[in-house]
């Protein structure tokens, strides 16, 4: 014969399994990051490198972009470069920059140079952060 009584204790702690698996949320997907490349400022003298800076971002790019990385198109950049009013295809500070990456939103941009002296090419990127997040883990100076 089946004994269907189950002792109270046995319920309960199954009750309190089932409560703290429906309880605890998920663990939450990580957080898609946005990047935005620049084109690497030319500080040679050569002309016929006119090609190089965007060809650097290109690269880049390319080589940051997929996981949980989103890396803005060369179009997007243009777009949000007309917008803050900065002229598209010339050198740029670096506070048009990170005005140009704050209207796309994005968390870093990369700016980067390179130079060329005889057949030695120098290049060099750095990845700073668009909008420093507090310690909080909120957003601080990030428009919205």
């Amino acid at each position: 014969m089946y004994n269907s009584f189950v002792p109270a204790r046995h319920v309960a702690k199954k009750l309190a399994w089932i409560l703290l698996l429906v309880a605890v949320p998920a663990p939450a997907q990580e957080r898609v990051r946005t990047i935005l490349v620049f084109p690497f400022d030319n500080q040679s003298t050569r002309t016929d490198l006119r090609w190089l800076p965007e060809g650097f971002a290109e690269l880049v790019s390319r080589r940051l972009a997929g996981g949980d990385r989103y890396v803005f198109s060369r179009d997007q950049r243009d777009q949000a470069s007309e917008q803050a009013g900065v002229t598209v295809g010339v050198p740029i500070t670096l506070a048009s920059k990170f005005q140009v990456a704050g209207i796309l939103g994005a968390d870093w941009a990369v700016v980067g140079s390179f130079s060329v002296r005889g057949d030695l090419l120098s290049a060099r990127a750095q990845l700073p952060q668009a909008f420093p997040r507090d310690r909080g883990g909120g957003e601080t100076g990030r428009p919205r």
